[in-house]
C-alpha cells in the first residue's frame, strides 16, 4: 500500500499575508513493521516509528535515535559475533599455534581470548534468539541461524573440556587433546561461512543505517584469518625443520660416524 502527499502546499487564489519564504514542513511520523515470514502473520517485536522530514533540508536528517530498534539489535548482534568468533577466538588459536613453545604466556593469552570471545558470542546469539525469528524467512537466514547454533554449541564445549583436562602423560591425555582441538577447529571453520553469510544479511537489512560497518567488520575478520594462517604455516615450517635436523646423521670432528660390526 502506498500513501502520497504533495511536498508543497496546493496553490490557491488567496494572496499570502507575508512575502517571506514558505514555512518548512514539519516532521512526518513513519510507522514500520517487519515480519520474517512471507505469509501474512503478526510481526512480533519488529515494529517501531521514527520522524522523517520531507522538506529537503539536509540539516533535518533522521537522527541516530530514529534508527529502528530491530536495526540496532542486528547491529549489536553482528558486532558481538564478529568480534567474538571472528577476532578474539581466532587470535586465541593463533596464540596456541604460534607461541606454544615460548613458555607459559601463550596459555594465559589463549585462555583469556577464548573466554572473552565465547562470552561475546553467547551474548550475540542470545540477542538473536530473543529478538529475531529468522528460521523460515529466507534460505540464507536459515543457513546462518543453523550454523550459528552449531558453532555456539561447539564453542561451549571448550570450557568444559578445559575443566576435564588430564595432566600431561595421563592415560586419556591424547584423547582429550583430540576432542579439544577437534571441536575448537571445527567451530572456527564453521564460523567462516556463518560470519560471511551474516555480514551479507547485515548489509542487505540494515546497511543503509550503518554505512561502512560491513566493510570494517569484514576487513578485520580477513586480517585475523590471515594471522591464523601465517601462524599455522610458521608452525609447520618449524616442525619440518626440526624433523629434518633429527634425521641428520650424528657427526664427529672427522666426519660422519660409521657403525662397525665385529666378525
Amino acid at each position: 500500500v502506498e500513501f502520497k502527499r504533495p511536498l508543497a502546499p496546493a496553490a490557491t487564489n488567496r494572496r499570502r499575508a507575508s512575502t517571506g519564504p514558505e514555512p518548512a514542513l514539519g516532521p512526518t511520523t513513519q510507522l514500520w513493521a517487519m515480519g520474517d515470514s512471507p505469509a501474512i502473520v503478526y510481526h512480533g517485536k519488529a515494529r517501531g516509528s521514527y520522524p522523517i522530514h520531507l522538506g529537503g533540508d539536509p540539516s533535518l536528517a533522521v537522527p541516530t535515535s530514529a534508527i529502528p530498534r530491530r536495526a540496532q539489535l542486528i547491529y549489536v548482534h553482528a558486532v558481538l559475533m564478529t568480534v567474538g568468533w571472528g577476532i578474539l577466538l581466532p587470535l586465541g588459536v593463533a596464540m596456541a599455534v604460534g607461541l606454544k613453545r615460548s613458555g607459559k604466556a601463550w596459555f594465559h593469552l589463549h585462555r583469556a581470548l577464548a573466554v572473552c570471545g565465547l562470552a561475546l558470542g553467547i551474548a550475540g546469539i542470545v540477542i538473536s534468539l530473543d529478538n529475531f525469528q529468522e528460521f523460515g524467512a529466507t534460505e540464507d537466514s536459515d543457513v546462518h541461524g543453523s550454523l550459528g547454533i552449531a558453532v555456539t554449541a561447539l564453542g561451549c564445549l571448550q570450557p568444559l573440556n578445559g575443566l576435564l583436562r588430564p595432566k600431561k602423560g595421563a592415560k586419556h591425555r591424547f584423547l582429550w587433546e583430540c576432542v579439544h582441538k577437534g571441536s575448537g577447529w571445527s567451530a572456527l571453520i564453521l564460523a567462516i561461512p556463518t560470519i560471511l553469510i551474516g555480514l551479507n544479511l547485515f548489509s542487505d537489512q540494515v546497511g543503509e543505517y550503518y554505512p561502512g560497518v560491513h566493510d570494517a567488520l569484514l576487513g578485520s575478520y580477513a586480517a585475523v584469518l590471515a594471522i591464523v594462517v601465517i601462524a599455522l604455516v610458521a608452525r609447520l615450517v618449524v616442525a619440518a625443520r626440526r624433523e629434518n635436523v633429527n634425521e641428520l646423521p650424528k657427526t664427529t670432528g672427522e666426519g660422519p660416524v660409521k657403525e662397525t660390526t665385529m666378525a
